[in-house]
């Protein structure tokens, strides 16, 4: 709830992950998502960016490990740059609502 930036990890679909996702979107702090390219994105964090990695083989996986790692990379540096404006779904839909610890 306090850290400066995440990465949710949305692969296999785990639920406490996505229990996670949405107290770090209640609260429009940064995310970075990933996911595996086998697995779908839900459809309530769909319109998020997510940096999808192909995990299939090693084949597919090593000669892009640092298009993965540079795209990762690269919304880290977008989600920490000062004027960067959180959207989540739960913003969107309550734009109003207020969270403080």
């Amino acid at each position: 709830m306090r850290s400066r930036l995440v990465i949710a990890d949305l692969s296999f679909h785990n639920p406490n992950v996505f229990y996670e996702l949405a107290l770090r979107h209640s609260v429009k702090l940064p995310i970075v998502q990933i996911i595996r390219s086998s697995d779908k994105i839900p459809f309530d964090v769909n319109q998020m960016r997510t940096v999808a990695i192909d995990t299939s083989d090693i084949y597919s996986f090593a000669p892009r490990i640092d298009s993965y790692r540079s795209e990762v990379a690269n919304q880290v540096r977008r989600a920490l740059e000062a004027d960067h404006i959180v959207d989540t779904p739960i913003s969107v839909y309550f734009p109003d609502m207020k969270v403080t610890f």
